[in-house]
């Protein structure tokens, strides 16, 4: 009798270690980095710069070799982002077949690599590079390519601001607005050469480029 009850407490012992066991979710340790890529679920993701938004309901889905964390985005169900949370950085990537769209509302802007903080704000800097559009251009001379603050947009909650929308300036007291410029005039720029490129003035009354530049 003894015999059979500690059969059955061992059996028993056994039931709730399956249990436990099968409760435990197991990790996922098939994401692969290499370089500036990262590889999950048979497709290939890209590192992106550091012009992205702050995730939300963020969610770990796997590990990669060295022990980061993959984090996922509770309202990207496609896992078009993912972000790596390692001991030594933290970093984003995108699907490698990501195509953007900015048919939809404007999610961020970006000043010079980086993001303005606030959405309204955005939305005003925006508005105000096309309101100066409207104006008649001038000629504004440059001689240093960091004397122009490129201008980037996201869409459509992209966690990226991936559209290039030209170039901002300070120039003789005031704003100015520089839509492209042609790769001739970027390599002289950049070399430190006088360039004449067409811009526009910006009317900006409450500052908004100044408190966000």
């Amino acid at each position: 009798m003894r015999l059979s009850i500690n059969k059955i407490a061992a059996l028993v012992i056994i039931f709730i270690i399956i249990v436990m066991a099968l409760k435990i979710p197991s990790v996922d340790r098939t994401a692969k980095r290499y370089g500036d890529g990262l590889y999950w679920k048979d497709v290939n993701y890209i590192a992106v710069g550091d012009n992205y938004t702050t995730p939300k309901n963020d969610q770990i889905l796997a590990e990669d070799q060295n022990g980061g964390s993959v984090i996922g985005f509770g309202e990207d169900n496609q896992h078009t982002y993912l972000m790596v949370d390692s001991f030594l950085d933290q970093r984003l990537f995108v699907r490698e077949d990501y195509v953007p769209n900015d048919n939809g509302p404007l999610t961020a802007v970006a000043l010079r690599g980086a993001l303005v903080k606030s959405v309204e704000y955005g939305h005003r800097i925006k508005l105000l590079l096309e309101e100066s559009k409207k104006a008649r251009s001038k000629n504004c001379k440059f001689n240093n390519i960091n004397e122009l603050s490129k201008v980037e947009y996201s869409y459509n909650d992209s966690r990226v601001t991936d559209f290039f929308a030209g170039y901002i300036s300070f120039h003789n007291g005031a704003w100015v607005y520089v839509r492209r410029l042609n790769d001739d005039s970027f390599m002289d720029l950049y070399h430190r050469k006088n360039v004449n490129v067409e811009c526009y003035e910006i009317t900006d009354p409450h500052k908004v480029l100044t408190n966000n530049h």
